[in-house]
Order: C-alpha cells, then structure tokens, then sequence
C-alpha cells in the first residue's frame, strides 16, 4: 500500500488491483489487494523501493501483507507460467525486483518476505541475487531447514515467535534458559543476522532467568536448588 496507494489510485486505475469474484478491489474494502501482473503496479513498486535507496535507506523489505488474496484475472493466472501457484508467483516476482535493484542500486539490501504462501522456498530457482536476504517468520529448526542447500547471500532474518507472548500468556516467563541458549546457538549457525522480537512486550524481565517455587517466583539459583523447592509448571 505504500508503493500503490489506494486513496491515489483507485479512482482512476482499477486495474491496478486485484479482480475478486469479478470485481476490482475497492478502497474501503479492507487491506488493499493487487493486480501482481499489471506493468505499472510491477513498476510503482520498483520505483517505491528505488526511491528508499535514492533518499538514503541501506535496506528495503518486500513482502505480500497480511490478508494476501489473489488477483482472479487472466493475466495473473499466466504470470509466470505458474498457473494456480501463487507462491511461485510472488517468489518471481520478487525475484525479478531484487535483481533489478541490484543493477541500479549496488551496494544495498534487498530484503525478502517469506510468509505465509512463500513460507516454503522457491521451487524454481535456489540462488538469490548478490543484495538479497530473506526474513524468515518462523525460527524453528522446521522453519530453517527447507532453506539449506539455497544460495542467500545477505543470510537471514526472522521473527522469534517461539518466545513472545504470543507463545501463551504474557504475564509469566516463555522459556526457559536452556531453550533460549540452544535457539541462539541454532540461529547463528544458520546465518541469521537480525531478529524481531514480535508481540506486544509485556514484563521482559520475566523472560530471563527465572524459579518457580512454591508457587512463588525466585532469580536466585541457588535456592532453587534447595531440595524442598519443587518446580511449578
């Protein structure tokens, strides 16, 4: 929506976004939606991004939001020759800005969504340009390992939702020490080089190190140690 703004350019460009059900999306309708294989709507967002880089940013991210419905129309279905596979889809698409960001614009970073329908890796190619990285929305071993054997350059980012409120409750720890040192050891070992802490962040400090006993909360060691202090769960 920041590259093709609805309030600009819904009035006169319908076509810019996406044909639902045999109608063209409409501001007021919700997240806005997009015709992927428009020219202009492939340019406004190459031109968005471009200007990021023109106006000093060292990194652009690009990614489908939240919400992602596909465009019905015919030549969408053509995009690519991928038919229905809409991940396919994006992952070329996305594709195809990074590399031509890296011709105008060498030296900076590309950033690459990998979220729900491009959760998995692309199918159809395994080396990523020069500039790119791929942000990761899950840091799981189930959500790394697909990626091994692929050629990403500026390595990983990604989200820790294993330890965030959105875990569970927000008003108690959400792993403990062992997990937390284990997930870093995981995350350097497979090039992550930045992380966001999604979730709303309530009480950090009760993600440290923490001892429930007796249904009391400690940070001292060694009285958990003590043999009449039973851990809670």
């Amino acid at each position: 929506e920041q590259a093709v703004p609805p309030e600009k350019h819904n009035a006169e460009h319908p076509e810019y976004f996406a044909l639902l059900s045999g109608q063209r999306w409409k501001a007021g309708d919700g997240n806005a939606q997009y015709c992927l294989s428009n020219p202009d709507v492939q340019e406004l967002i190459y031109q968005h991004m471009a200007k990021q880089f023109d106006e000093g940013s060292a990194g652009v991210d690009l990614g489908q939001p939240d919400g992602f419905r596909e465009c019905q129309c015919e030549e969408c279905a053509k995009l690519f020759d991928t038919g229905k596979d809409w991940s396919e889809k994006i992952w070329l698409f996305d594709l195809s800005v990074a590399e031509r960001l890296q011709k105008s614009h060498p030296g900076k970073s590309v950033t690459l969504v990998s979220y729900i329908l491009t959760a998995k890796p692309p199918k159809s190619f395994k080396a990523f340009p020069a500039n790119t990285r791929v942000m990761l929305t899950g840091t799981n071993e189930e959500d790394i390992a697909p990626w091994r054997g692929y050629d990403v350059p500026g390595g990983f980012s990604g989200y820790i939702y294993n330890s965030t409120p959105n875990l569970g409750t927000r008003y108690t720890p959400m792993r403990t020490p062992n997990f937390v040192e284990g997930h870093v050891k995981r995350l350097v070992a497979n090039k992550i080089q930045s992380i966001y802490r999604d979730g709303n962040g309530q009480l950090f400090g009760l993600e440290g190190p923490v001892y429930y006993v007796m249904g009391r909360m400690f940070d001292d060691p060694e009285r958990n140690a003590a043999k009449d202090l039973v851990p809670e769960f």
